[in-house]
């Protein structure tokens, strides 16, 4: 929104009626008409009228200017409320200053007066800056509030695709989007040449910071799965509070680690990082090792497959399942992803197997 206020630029109240807007419109219009005069303030200030009255004639388009425009001068009434109580304190403090100053020459106060007084006004400052950050994060409650209470299970739900080749299961899709937020339902279908999924989150922030993610090329993960509002565009919720989802979204991105391109060193730390994951990794190599008679056998049929229209791999085949032939083609990145994944899971299999020995 213009910092210009459209009723004020027609001289009206936020309550006149249609009929007052367009006499309005007409007498300045009249005015600043391009075929009256060709001054170019003129001009400016007749594109401004004629915008503000495109808004205000549109009863949806003013509703919503309407909305904002209260939004806006809630804001500036309790700043300048905020503004009111520090010059009011500064006077005060000018003040006391002032008297403190005369007290001293006239009764000569002691050092130990001096540290108490100014210590009070401290105290008094602060008290009044934290009343105000207390206003602040009241009023950002309220805002959250507001959201929660307009948002529909579609508006927290969204739709993933790939290629069927890329073979994702329910497991590995929860594994990968379960670190955004609480998923509330999530389901696979898969086709001959496509898997597609649907998946719904606890919170619409979730699925917002999914698609900020996909869109800005952040998370490796799902660079190979496309990712879609369910209905086909963003909620109207995101727009209506956009700032709110950007200040979560920035809160997320700063709190959960992610792989992306600028963590080139991820791998290897992780690897690297202690003796257990070394042995971890080394038993993943083991494990594809003993395998690999069965794999080769496999790898013909799957090459075979591969080169026909009818390739339909189920997607429980495999826990987080790239097959042979993907193993071959994969870049040097995919790969790692694949065994950081696998290294996580057993991470995870042998921390419960201590937690059962213990217990």
């Amino acid at each position: 929104m213009e910092d210009a206020d459209y009723y004020e630029l027609f001289g009206l109240k936020v309550e006149s009626t249609q009929k007052e807007i367009r006499r309005a419109y007409y007498k300045k219009a009249l005015k600043y008409h391009p075929d009256k005069t060709d001054d170019k303030e003129a001009i400016r200030i007749f594109l401004k009228l004629t915008k503000a009255y495109e808004v205000l004639c549109d009863p949806k388009k003013r509703r919503e200017y309407d909305e904002k425009l209260k939004a806006k001068l809630h804001q500036k009434a309790r700043i300048e409320k905020f503004d009111a109580k520090r010059r009011q304190m500064k006077e005060d403090l000018d003040l006391k200053e002032r008297a403190y100053k005369r007290q001293k020459t006239e009764e000569a106060l002691s050092q130990e007066q001096l540290k108490n007084e100014i210590n009070r006004l401290r105290e008094e400052g602060l008290k009044i800056l934290n009343q105000a950050m207390e206003e602040d994060k009241e009023e950002e409650e309220i805002n959250k509030k507001n959201i929660d209470s307009q948002i529909s299970d579609m508006d927290k739900t969204i739709i993933l695709k790939w290629k069927i080749k890329y073979n994702y299961s329910e497991e590995d899709l929860e594994a990968i989007f379960s670190k955004y937020g609480d998923i509330d339902y999530l389901k696979i279908k898969l086709s001959k040449k496509k898997g597609t999924a649907v998946i719904q989150f606890k919170s619409l922030y979730s699925a917002y910071s999914v698609v900020q993610d996909k869109q800005d090329k952040c998370n490796k993960l799902i660079s190979k799965i496309d990712v879609e509002w369910a209905q086909k565009r963003e909620p109207e919720i995101i727009k209506k509070f956009e700032n709110n989802f950007k200040n979560e979204y920035e809160k997320y991105r700063q709190s959960i680690q992610i792989p992306n391109k600028s963590d080139n060193n991820t791998n290897n730390n992780l690897s690297d990082s202690n003796k257990e994951s070394a042995e971890i990794h080394s038993s993943i190599l083991a494990e594809e090792n003993k395998n690999k008679e069965n794999n080769n056998n496999r790898m013909d049929i799957l090459l075979n497959e591969q080169n026909s229209t009818k390739t339909d791999i189920p997607s429980t085949s495999f826990s987080f399942s790239f097959n042979a032939t993907e193993k071959m083609n994969m870049s040097l990145d995919d790969y790692e992803n694949y065994t950081l994944m696998k290294m996580r899971k057993l991470e995870k299999e042998k921390i419960k197997e201590d937690i059962l020995k213990e217990n």
